[in-house]
């Protein structure tokens, strides 16, 4: 039996150093999250996982949800459905 990785969401408090200064996560909650904020998404960058590139300023609200900070919920839920369209579209 061979033993596979468990591999959790990337965010971009997860690098040292971000070449480009954009925050970046694979967390489709947080996706939504930041979408909820009114952050706009720059691009989905490709691979094996899904990366969700926002802007730099997206960071502090990024903190935010790992902190279980309010947003509310209807609001949430549209673009938790939107981000996961957006991965079946990509």
């Amino acid at each position: 039996m061979r033993a596979t990785a468990i591999r959790r969401p990337v965010t971009a408090t997860d690098t040292d150093a971000m070449p480009n200064d954009d925050y970046k996560t694979t967390d489709i909650n947080a996706v939504a999250f930041l979408l909820t904020k009114g952050h706009r998404l720059r691009r989905i960058e490709g691979g094996e996982w899904r990366i969700f590139v926002f802007p730099s300023s997206a960071a502090a609200d990024g903190a935010a949800y790992h902190q279980d900070a309010p947003v509310p919920v209807r609001s949430f839920l549209r673009r938790l459905r939107d981000a996961r369209a957006l991965l079946h579209h990509t």
